[in-house]
């Protein structure tokens, strides 16, 4: 297994996906992401690119040039006593420019007081 496939693979087990699930989100077939991960295969770099998307990382963590996995995971809510977590950046993915932008200054802001 190569370094790209390892992580790859782990961080879908991080975010507790199936490998159907990553194939779904990246339109390619479920041998081919099974194949990155084994290291049999290499992903084009706009399948990388919406890997690290899917998984919630950068293709610089995926290729082993940045170590920071990029996780920012907080609780946002609590069910039944259970605690519920999310990532910043998973809430924003289908947030506008604008709106990211928003989300931005706010935190610059509660950060500043």
């Amino acid at each position: 297994m190569t370094e790209l496939g390892e992580r790859i693979r782990s961080m879908r087990m991080l975010r507790k996906l199936k490998v159907s699930d990553v194939s779904s989100s990246v339109n390619e077939s479920v041998m081919s992401v099974s194949l990155y991960e084994r290291g049999k295969r290499t992903p084009e770099p706009n399948v990388l690119k919406d890997i690290a998307r899917t998984l919630n990382t950068t293709t610089g963590f995926l290729l082993g040039s940045v170590d920071a996995k990029r996780t920012c995971s907080f609780p946002t809510a609590y069910k039944g006593g259970e605690e519920t977590t999310h990532t910043i950046e998973k809430e924003m993915l289908d947030l506008t420019e604008e709106d990211k932008k928003q989300v931005l200054d706010f935190i610059g802001y509660i950060k500043s007081r």
